[in-house]
């Protein structure tokens, strides 16, 4: 839904997320959630290093999107990394979705510990959304325009709990750490973004989004503590 007060909208033109509204919170996002009518949403980040001997068999998802605070209405359009704890392993790739794929994480392009990734998404000029994940240390990417053209009504930069699509329940969230997002950019409309705390079922918190400031803010893992 288009908001009514227009008036007191701001166009950002690759501009920086706008200070932080009263947060939210939910089960397996963490990071920051912007409503508006959103063109491209981008960030950076280093793959993180996880504890697998406090996870073994966790994992985490990071990435930017649009939609994910409206996929009721319009389909979540999205890329990132994926990392995960295999027998005591950890694994990362770059990946992408949309709701035409079922929000099954595509597999893109292998990523490693300590890489410095740069996602985002935009709607071009067809009207059709695009995705790209560029390794900034390798130099590797992947880019396509998909079939989505449906509005951005929100922009988001998550750290994730994925849910395992076979038993359809949250994987157990790995120990990443702390995962920095910066040269957080959007172009589009919008008055405030939203900070989420990732809680539990259980009440405890499990994940801990802090303050946005110079368009970086850390997500920091909190089970452990």
């Amino acid at each position: 839904m288009i908001p009514l007060l227009i008036s007191f909208l701001m166009l950002g033109l690759g501009a920086v997320p706008p200070p932080a509204h009263a947060g939210s919170v939910s089960n397996n996002w963490a990071g920051y959630v912007q409503p508006g009518w959103d063109q491209m949403v981008g960030a950076e980040w280093v793959v993180p290093t996880l504890n697998c001997t406090v996870t073994p068999k966790g994992e985490t998802a990071d990435w930017v999107g649009v939609n994910g605070d409206k996929v009721r209405d319009s389909g979540l359009f999205q890329d990132g990394t994926i990392s995960s704890c295999t027998n005591g392993l950890q694994r990362d790739y770059a990946w992408w979705t949309d709701e035409a794929e079922g929000y099954s994480s595509q597999w893109l392009f292998p990523v490693a510990v300590g890489y410095v990734v740069y996602a985002r998404v935009w709607q071009e000029r067809s009207g059709y959304w695009a995705y790209s994940v560029r390794d900034l240390t390798t130099g590797q990417s992947s880019h396509s325009a998909e079939a989505f053209n449906g509005p951005g009504l929100s922009a988001e930069w998550i750290a994730e709990d994925p849910m395992n699509r076979g038993t359809h329940k949250l994987y157990p969230l790995a120990d990443f750490g702390v995962v920095r997002f910066s040269h957080a950019e959007y172009i589009g409309h919008t008055r405030y973004a939203t900070a989420i705390q990732m809680y539990m079922q259980s009440g405890a918190l499990q994940a801990l989004t802090g303050t946005m400031a110079k368009a970086s803010f850390d997500v920091s893992y909190e089970s452990r503590k």
